[in-house]
């Protein structure tokens, strides 16, 4: 018999391969056990259940984000660079659209492939996208949408913001959270425009606030023009998202709010070019434009910029007339929203929950444990379609083909 001695010499080496191989089988076991899980679904609402049960499969499915982009931060933070934008040309054409106080914004129109010009676009469904804070048709997160609406088969129209896509301020308007008049505005237009097919909107974090606002204040209208909504990564409690925004991640206020503020303030620049042609009339006398360029924080900028501007009697009132939460019954239609309970800005413990279980709720709530805001990553490459893209591609064609099963 012949025994095989292990030389000495092997020893160190062979216990750190078995170190390394239990460290990744522990890993793997964490993330298998702990990470990926099926987003959960809150609704009261059988028939919206229904549909969403027949015709949507991703809400079904495991989301099993990135190994290494578990946290909701790094979801947030690598959203825009871990998606590649439009992976081949669309059929985009831009329309200036006039507001009634003399401000403009550009309206892009993507058609799908078997449609060569607007008088051919006659499609069955027509998606409106009303982007993210600062966010535009050529921002890698909306431009992933879109191509999953042309994927669909139907017609996608972006709302880009006033000052956005080269657009100048033509009014003291600044774009919040709180105002929906820009909506209530285009909404009509489109479906006048596309007479022949239905309408649906899309709204995307900030987006997806002014879309729900709109929603519960004008709910006739609303009924009246859109067969359903879609929320994404939406925030439902300003007051006390803001606050998670600063606690307790130290990297919540150096890299997301900071940044969201940058934005602000180049916002407000663009517009302070604006009033400098028009006079100073172009901003109401209550409104500290210097204090609001060097505030430190978005509570700051608001209190000195947004609430004298449109009005508030308080920064805290004005984010509460941007909140839905506590307003869900108002809904007049369907509402698929998708959020994540990691999300920096609006963590699972501020969903409305119970409100979408009421009986007489119309929305229908899906909550992944993983993804952050406006994440949903599935690789650590980019790709055109992610598991959010992928939910919007399968709603927004069930609510094409099979749109009469919605509630009404």
């Amino acid at each position: 018999m012949i025994f095989l001695l292990e030389s000495p010499d092997t020893l160190p080496l062979s216990r750190n391969l078995v170190v390394f191989l239990a460290g990744v089988l522990i890993v793997v076991f964490h993330y298998v056990v702990f990470v990926v899980k099926k987003p959960r679904l809150f609704t009261g609402n059988h028939e919206l259940r229904q549909f969403l049960e027949t015709h949507v499969p991703t809400h079904k499915e495991s989301y099993k984000p990135p190994i290494l982009l578990q946290s909701g931060i790094l979801q947030t933070v690598l959203s825009v660079p871990f998606r590649p934008g439009f992976s081949k040309k669309l059929n985009l054409q831009r329309e200036v659209f006039s507001f009634r106080d003399g401000g403009e914004a550009a309206l892009d129109i993507v058609l799908p492939d078997n449609c060569d010009n607007l008088e051919n676009g006659k499609e069955s469904l027509v998606v409106l996208i009303l982007p993210a804070s600062f966010c535009t048709t050529k921002t890698t997160i909306v431009t992933a949408l879109v191509q999953a609406v042309v994927n669909s088969g139907c017609t996608a129209v972006v709302l880009n913001y006033r000052g956005a896509c080269g657009i100048q301020f033509k009014s003291p308007k600044f774009n919040t959270f709180a105002d929906c008049d820009d909506v209530a505005e285009v909404i009509p237009y489109l479906k006048k425009k596309f007479s022949s097919s239905r309408l649906m909107a899309i709204g995307q974090s900030a987006g997806g606030m002014v879309l729900a606002k709109y929603i519960r204040e004008n709910q006739k209208e609303a009924k009246e023009y859109l067969v359903t909504a879609m929320m994404i990564s939406m925030g439902w409690d300003m007051v006390r998202g803001y606050h998670n925004l600063n606690a307790p991640h130290f990297i919540n206020r150096l890299v997301i709010h900071r940044q969201h503020l940058s934005w602000m303030k180049l916002n407000a620049a663009n517009m302070l070019r604006y009033s400098k042609q028009m006079g100073e009339k172009a901003w109401k006398p209550t409104v500290d434009y210097k204090k609001a360029m060097t505030s430190k924080t978005i509570y700051d900028f608001d209190q000195h910029l947004l609430v004298p501007q449109f009005e508030y009697e308080s920064v805290k009132h004005y984010w509460q007339d941007a909140s839905s939460r506590g307003n869900v019954l108002k809904f007049s239609i369907p509402v698929f929203c998708l959020n994540a309970e990691d999300d920096p800005a609006t963590p699972g413990k501020l969903l409305p929950y119970e409100e979408a279980e009421d009986s007489n709720s119309k929305l229908a709530l899906l909550v992944t444990s993983k993804g952050g805001h406006n994440g949903f990553l599935e690789g650590m490459i980019q790709r055109p379609e992610h598991f959010v893209e992928r939910l919007v591609r399968e709603y927004v064609t069930a609510v094409r083909t099979h749109g009469h099963e919605l509630p009404q």
